[in-house]
């Protein structure tokens, strides 16, 4: 129905978003952990990551979620047309501007709130990370005695840490991408988004999109897609914490 560019929508946004999240996300970390220790609020070390993931997530949350609303509608445009209905897909500005004109500018904001849950996430996800760093870093004093870390062992602490992460709290991804997709009732499809399946009816909320999905899929609902997301954030995590790490080791040379 699509061809091969069914495969790559959404891949503008996502090019330009991931980057810039990760870009602001690492220096706000730091910053924030740094900000406590001057500050004088002294906390345990796994509660000052947490501390430092959350406050870090939340802004970078509210910055990016625009473009992480356009991913998903063009991912998910005319996904009920019937075949040879003669709709094409939309451009990344067509999709903009559609969803601006039709919907206003909070349609930008749905799924903030999933968003936020997802929290949860990095309050997992780096504590666990500085915690399998530190403990590679010990054997590494055993073994090689030596500090540094080699790439394989940033790449595992970022796999592990990312994989138990995601099990725990992906339910959020799921909340997220449904509130995303749907259009504003009146808006149609000309905002670029799919609306929903036959006699699907419209999420009014974080709440209500948790029951609809728990009465009509079951818990099972609230995991699809995890297998398919651990295939496809695994090896960006990896990529993504190493070159980090790596650049923090060799720009002050």
């Amino acid at each position: 129905r699509e061809g091969m560019r069914g495969w790559f929508r959404g891949l503008v946004p996502s090019l330009v978003n991931v980057p810039v999240f990760w870009s602001l996300y690492f220096p706000m970390y730091d910053g924030a952990k740094e900000l406590l220790r001057e500050g004088g609020y002294a906390l345990p070390g796994p509660m000052e990551h947490v501390a430092g993931a959350v406050a870090a997530g939340a802004v970078c949350d509210v910055l990016t979620n625009p473009l992480w609303v356009l991913r998903t509608r063009l991912q998910t445009h005319n996904m009920y047309a019937a075949p040879g209905s003669g709709v094409r897909p939309l451009s990344v500005l067509e999709c903009a501007r559609g969803i601006l004109r039709n919907e206003g500018w909070r349609a930008y904001y749905k799924g903030l709130g999933a968003s936020l849950l997802g929290l949860s996430h990095v309050a997992i996800q780096f504590p666990l990370y500085e915690n399998f760093k530190e403990r590679a870093r010990r054997r590494a004093r055993d073994r090689r005695g030596e500090d540094e870390l080699q790439m394989v062992e940033i790449m595992a602490a970022a796999m592990g840490a990312k994989a138990i992460a995601s099990t725990l709290t992906y339910p959020h991804e799921v909340l997220r991408a449904r509130l995303q997709y749907q259009v504003t009732p009146a808006a149609g499809a000309a905002s670029g988004g799919g609306g929903g399946g036959a006699g699907a009816r419209p999420y009014t909320g974080l709440l209500d999109a948790v029951r609809q999905i728990l009465r009509q899929e079951g818990v099972a609902g609230m995991y699809r897609g995890l297998s398919l997301n651990l295939v496809r954030t695994l090896p960006a995590v990896a990529v993504t914490f190493t070159s980090y790490e790596q650049l923090v080791v060799w720009l002050p040379k």
